[in-house]
């Protein structure tokens, strides 16, 4: 990997790729999610001893995000496994967590979880 824009890019073809995404895959945690989705945050990026000017590895978190029904945590449930299988499927990435959690958009929390992944640059 070259940059962590070409990480971000590569994250977001692997989502792109889940049925029950259904495309929806946003890079911006500003952007206003409607039913499910997945929002890619801005990663932690680090820099590895001394080689060089060049990051070395980023870290992600990707929210898988769903309405606040009552039916958000079997959501939850049916996304995770097919959305890890997903990222972990390309070689580029690892899973190292999921958490469940709340995400703020705009005035409202919505059910996540949330996915680390980590990728060298």
């Amino acid at each position: 990997m070259s940059s962590i824009t070409d990480a971000v890019a590569a994250l977001h073809t692997v989502l792109d790729s889940v049925a029950e995404l259904d495309k929806r895959v946003y890079e911006d945690p500003g952007q206003s999610v409607t039913g499910v989705g997945a929002v890619i945050t801005p990663p932690t990026v680090s820099w590895g001893g001394f080689g060089g000017p060049e990051p070395s590895e980023a870290t992600f978190v990707v929210h898988l995000v769903v309405p606040f029904d009552q039916y958000a945590t079997a959501r939850l449930y049916q996304l995770v496994e097919p959305v890890v299988a997903a990222i972990e499927g390309d070689p580029l990435f690892a899973v190292s967590s999921a958490s469940p959690g709340l995400l703020q958009q705009g005035g409202t929390q919505l059910p996540t979880y949330a996915i680390t992944v980590d990728v060298g640059l």
